[in-house]
């Protein structure tokens, strides 16, 4: 499938210019291959700003990058599975990785502005909508991630509804038992880390522990105890 720029449109370059009076000349002989180098040049600069450890500026360029999939090529190459439209894409696992790292520094974005969490929470969301045929242990960090989000923002009550649809969706009991250790973190990690925050972390934990497999059973156990140890 061909995909048209219009010469009105906003350049997909990023300057804010119209496509008409900046790139139309410069755009090699797909206008697929010109966007798709826009989209990872952005996602490379993300990486150098994170690496000077400009965090703000890196996640402000990555959402970009996120803007244009969304606004260029999701519409032109739809795929089920972030994976199939990252090997699609740019021949590897370039996107697949990137949006999960992207993920996680919005998280911490958030600690600086709060405005990156309602981002992170719509990454998240529309990640799922996107990709829902991803591989489930990226569909659960992505969902428990919006759900993490919603509590940041103060909107409790959304995020548990969200999280309890995630236990009863389509898991392994694996992927369940992991949904039930980043439910437990986010009240073991609350700002109120009272009594009740405590104790519900705990009853997190542990109905993880009878649904984690071997290898990841200790990762909740680990959590237990540092909850026991600080009483």
């Amino acid at each position: 499938m061909t995909i048209k720029i219009g010469r009105n449109n906003p350049c997909p370059c990023g300057s804010g210019e119209k496509f008409k009076v900046c790139c139309i000349h410069d755009i090699p002989s797909s206008e697929k291959d010109f966007i798709i180098d826009n989209i990872k040049q952005k996602i490379e600069e993300g990486y150098g700003s994170l690496a000077d450890n400009q965090l703000i500026k890196a996640c402000n360029k990555w959402w970009q990058a996120w803007r244009d999939i969304r606004r260029w090529l999701l519409p032109h190459y739809p795929s089920n599975s972030i994976e199939a439209f990252s090997s699609q894409i740019t021949g590897d696992s370039l996107l697949c990785d990137w949006i999960q790292d992207f993920e996680d520094e919005l998280e911490n974005a958030g600690k600086l502005n709060p405005r990156f969490y309602e981002l992170r929470y719509i990454l998240a969301f529309k990640f799922r909508k996107y990709f829902p045929n991803s591989d489930e242990m990226i569909l659960m960090k992505m969902g428990t991630a919006a759900a993490q989000a919603l509590f940041q923002l103060g909107r409790m009550e959304e995020g548990e509804i969200l999280l309890k649809k995630m236990i009863i969706g389509d898991y392994t009991e694996n992927a369940r038992g992991w949904i039930y250790i980043r439910w437990g973190d986010i009240y073991s990690n609350s700002d109120k880390n009272d009594t009740s925050s405590v104790e519900k972390a705990k009853r997190l934990y542990s109905k993880a522990l009878d649904l984690l497999n071997k290898e990841n059973r200790e990762i909740a156990l680990i959590r237990l105890d540092e909850l026991n140890y600080n009483e």
